[in-house]
């Protein structure tokens, strides 16, 4: 079997075994184990898959390469961190006693550390980032690949002492081992999250919480970087390591010329404070020239709070205004009451003169600031001196030496102990025929060869002298190899680290304190207006939270207000709704063949049921009872318009069917809510007892004869007033005699729902208004509603309630 085939398989246990035990848990039998016991089941198992890891281990040019770690990452993402730790401990300590049967020791302690941290790891992270859930694939990935980059940096770390070896191991294992580990618990995550078909549904539903997208951003930044990492640490490592030359190189050389600047910008500035101190204390009485002399320095002015210069080592600045050139201009922010104290500037042309370099440096006085600079020949002399100490004690790496020569390629200084430095400075070796040959150029990386040993060279050229580094090419290739492994491992880690961090302060100072208000904000839109939003740990969620409570109590006073003027505008409604109806009681006190009572109960303060009844001559009587779809305001309003229409019509003196018909027209006209009516009516010829009626989808009225109960009104029932044009209704026929009655209600009484969401129904009206035979129609209604009343048993009322009680009593008299 070959090595890559070989670590595929270790690779794969876990896996396999986390499929295994996730199908357990998941069935019946498995179902029945608390969480504990799933834990401490899934670690034992995953512990000993941890050790064949370390027992069938896969050895490659002398070093041993598994997937150890993948299996107590596996059991603390997966399965809970008592599950990790357990897993982890086993693995650990096993691969630590291991090698008292042949196991290799070089690498036990690095190995043991890493297996047990990575169950730790797996628990802490499941705790306080995925909140005791599994996580995502690309999660375990990042999980495998920090826990492997911690394993080779073990192994760097226990071995200090011999860093050769250990770089070697990681040279060969890191590569095959973060792979392995990673890939392994990731496909691992995919394949157990695959079983479970309710948590791909929920994440199909549910949009990601800011956690979730939080983390997966950061993982994509952790992925490009180890890509990145990985890409240029193995796949292109000899461009690594120029690189990480060049930077040696170059750092060395800037950190010379930036000293070699800082001396004579420090120089610069102690001669200036001291001119300016002179200046100060000598007013007038200062001479310029002998400053000039005893500092050191090329030119001194002094600058007036208006950027003016009005003194001069050269009478023709006097007069020169300082905000004229971008050069001179720079000074200005020392007149700045808070701006610096002093300022050095590079040197660089003059605004006067480009053709002329000058490095000047300024020191604020009262009333403005004094200039002083050091020209082309001050600078030279300068720097001559500056750098004849800086390359004495400056080493380049371990064993590279810092040259630094005049134009002419003499050398000024050079590292104490460098033979090299001593065979260019004894003139034994010429720089020119060997650093600076064949057009070699500045800030790159080359190779030369000097007493018969192999150098990295980068040089840089100044204006007055040239600075060259230089590594010894062996100690270079392993120096800067070892280097780029280290601090490719040092920013997984610390990038991670960060990670982690970052994300559990973004999570505890700013998602925990979201979901906080989200609590209260939740409280709030489900009608508890009283909560109060107390978040205060940071200024910002202080003002929130302010500010919410605020808004919340701002909105409770506008409810009230709006609630009062609402409940003032209701009251009028209902006043004029119930003004529309027939309130008064005997309806017809000059009438003595019927009796007629009727009331209507709102479920709100104004409803869509209405009743009515009318005397459209002498001998007919019309009544009708009607329901409009809905409550409130938009169902009053289309109940006046529907009983409006329909005694129009009924006046007119049309059949109750063509009444229906017409007023069916009407109403679907201009019906752009969609609502609709249920209703009744009846003509009742007091003569003859002929009552002629039509329904309109309406629930059947309660009919009794004289002598006998209430029994339901049969025959068919047409099709709702406003809910399709074309409709015709049909009119029906039935002979009252007196002492007969008749029972109009609409769906409110039938429908009515107690605490139980039981109906009170058809039967308990019929028994109740068989009960109470022989009261007046004002009776009966009246009871009816208590009994429905008592039927809610506390529960609200759910539709408007309407009753009619008709008792027809004799004929006409003729």
């Amino acid at each position: 079997m070959s090595e890559t085939l070989q670590l595929v398989v270790m690779a794969s246990l876990p896996i396999f075994a986390s499929l295994i035990l996730k199908l357990i848990f998941t069935s019946k039998t498995g179902q029945k184990l608390s969480y504990i016991n799933q834990q401490i089941i899934a670690g034992i198992v995953l512990g000993l898959i941890a050790i064949t890891g370390t027992e069938f281990g896969v050895p490659i040019n002398g070093a041993v390469i598994n997937a150890r770690d993948a299996s107590p990452l596996c059991a603390g993402l997966l399965f809970g961190p008592l599950a990790g730790i357990i897993s982890g401990l086993i693995g650990g300590i096993e691969r630590y006693v291991a090698v008292y049967w042949g196991v290799g020791s070089y690498t036990r302690l690095a190995c043991s550390i890493s297996t047990v941290l990575a169950g730790v790891l797996a628990a802490a992270m499941r705790i306080n980032l995925f909140d005791d859930k599994t996580p995502n694939w690309d999660q375990g990935l990042v999980m495998g690949i920090f826990t492997e980059v911690f394993h080779m940096m073990m192994i760097i770390v226990t071995n200090s002492s011999d860093v050769r070896k250990a770089f070697e191991y990681v040279q060969l294992c890191a590569i095959p081992m973060i792979l392995a580990n990673s890939i392994s618990v990731a496909v691992a995550i995919l394949c157990t999250k695959a079983l479970d078909e309710k948590h791909a549904f929920d994440n199909a539903e549910k949009k990601p919480s800011l956690s979730v997208k939080i983390q997966k951003r950061q993982i994509i930044v952790v992925s490009i970087a180890f890509m990145l990492t990985a890409y240029y640490g193995y796949s292109v490592q000899s461009r690594i390591a120029k690189e990480d030359i060049d930077e040696g190189l170059s750092i060395a050389l800037y950190d010379a010329v930036a000293e070699i600047d800082n001396q004579v910008s420090l120089s610069l500035r102690y001669a200036t404070e001291l001119v300016a101190q002179h200046i100060v204390e000598e007013g007038d009485e200062a001479d310029f020239k002998d400053m000039m002399v005893r500092y050191e320095v090329s030119e001194i002015n002094v600058v007036d709070k208006y950027g003016i210069i009005t003194k001069s080592s050269d009478p023709k600045y006097i007069g020169f205004d300082m905000n004229s050139g971008s050069q001179s201009a720079e000074f200005m922010q020392l007149l700045d009451p808070d701006g610096p104290e002093y300022y050095i500037q590079g040197f660089r042309p003059t605004t006067d003169n480009p053709d002329v370099y000058m490095k000047y440096g300024g020191v604020r006085i009262p009333g403005g600031f004094v200039q002083c600079g050091y020209d082309q020949e001050q600078m030279e002399s300068e720097i001559n001196y500056m750098v004849s100490g800086v390359a004495q004690y400056r080493h380049v790496e371990e064993n590279g030496s810092l040259i630094i020569l005049d134009k002419k390629y003499n050398v000024i200084s050079y590292t104490v102990g460098s033979d090299l430095g001593w065979a260019l400075k004894s003139g034994r070796v010429d720089p020119e025929d060997i650093i600076f040959a064949n057009e070699k150029q500045e800030y790159v990386t080359n190779i030369c060869t000097i007493d018969d040993q192999q150098y990295y060279f980068m040089y840089i050229v100044e204006d007055n002298y040239i600075v060259v580094s230089l590594i010894p090419k062996v100690e270079g290739d392993f120096s800067k190899d070892f280097s780029s492994y280290l601090n490719w491992m040092m920013q997984i880690m610390v990038f991670f680290a960060l990670y982690v961090a970052i994300f559990i302060v973004l999570k505890t100072t700013i998602i925990d304190n979201i979901h906080e208000i989200n609590k209260s904000l939740e409280m709030i839109t489900d009608g508890n207006l009283d909560t109060v939003v107390d978040v205060k740990e940071t200024e910002e969620f202080a003002m929130l939270s302010d500010d919410i409570n605020e808004t919340v109590d701002t909105l409770k006073r506008y409810i009230d207000e709006a609630n009062e003027r609402i409940d003032t505008e209701l009251g009028y409604a209902k006043d004029i709704q119930m003004s529309a109806l027939p309130s008064k009681f005997p309806a017809f006190p000059d009438r003595n063949e019927f009796d007629i009572y009727a009331l209507m109960d709102p479920a709100k303060e104004v409803g869509g049921d209405f009743y009515d009844f009318y005397m459209i001559d002498d001998n007919t009587l019309v009544f009708l009872v009607a329901d409009v779809s809905g409550k409130g305001i938009p169902a009053s309003l289309f109940m006046m318009r529907a009983k409006t229409t329909i005694k129009t019509f009924a006046e007119n003196k049309i059949s109750p069917a063509d009444i229906f018909t017409n007023a069916n027209y009407e109403l679907c006209e201009g019906n752009d809510a969609d609502m609709f009516v249920t209703a009744w009516i009846g003509f009742l010829n007091l003569s003859t007892g002929e009552l002629r009626y039509a329904n309109a989808g309406h629930n059947r009225p309660l009919i009794k004869r004289k002598g006998g109960k209430y029994e339901y009104l049969q025959g068919p029932a047409g099709f709702v007033l406003a809910g399709m044009e074309g409709i015709a209704y049909k009119e029906q026929q039935t002979m009252l005699e007196p002492g007969d009655e008749i029972f109009l209600y609409t769906d409110g009484v039938v429908e009515a729902t107690d605490v139980d969401k039981q109906l009170y129904g058809d039967d308990r009206l019929e028994e109740c208004i068989n009960s109470h035979l022989g009261e007046t129609s004002e009776d009966i209604c009246n009871h009816v509603k208590e009994d429905v009343d008592r039927f809610y048993e506390g529960a609200p009322q759910f539709d408007d309630i309407t009753e009619l009680s008709l008792k027809y009593l004799k004929y006409t008299d003729k």
